[in-house]
C-alpha cells in the first residue's frame, strides 16, 4: 500500500471509512445529512429553477438511497420528508 494512502488515526479523532462513519450502527456523516436537508429545503422554498426540478429530485433521491444503504433509519427519515413534500407539491404526477 502506498504511504500517502496510509493514515494513522488517534483514538479520539473522527473516522471516515468509504464515506461512512464506522460504528455500531454505521452512520452517515453530518455534512452529508446537512446537504440533504438543505436540498429538500431548497426544493420546498422554490430555489430550484422549474426546468431543473426533475433532475434535482432524481439527484436527491439517489443521495437519499445512498444514505439508506449506510443507515436505513437516517436515510428513511429524509425519504419520507421528500415524499411528503412531493405529495404536497403534486410533483410526482407531473414527472410521470
Amino acid at each position: 500500500m502506498s504511504r500517502k494512502k496510509l493514515q494513522v488515526m488517534g483514538p479520539r479523532s473522527g473516522k471516515l471509512l468509504t464515506g461512512a462513519v464506522p460504528g455500531k450502527p454505521p452512520t452517515v456523516p453530518r455534512p452529508y445529512l446537512n446537504n440533504l436537508r438543505a436540498g429538500i429545503h431548497n426544493l420546498r422554498t422554490g430555489r430550484v429553477r422549474p426546468q431543473e426540478v426533475s433532475e434535482y429530485i432524481t439527484a436527491l433521491e439517489g443521495r437519499i438511497a445512498y444514505a439508506k444503504c449506510i443507515n436505513f433509519g437516517q436515510g428513511n427519515a429524509f425519504s419520507l420528508n421528500l415524499d411528503d413534500l412531493l405529495a404536497s407539491l403534486n410533483v410526482r404526477a407531473e414527472l410521470s
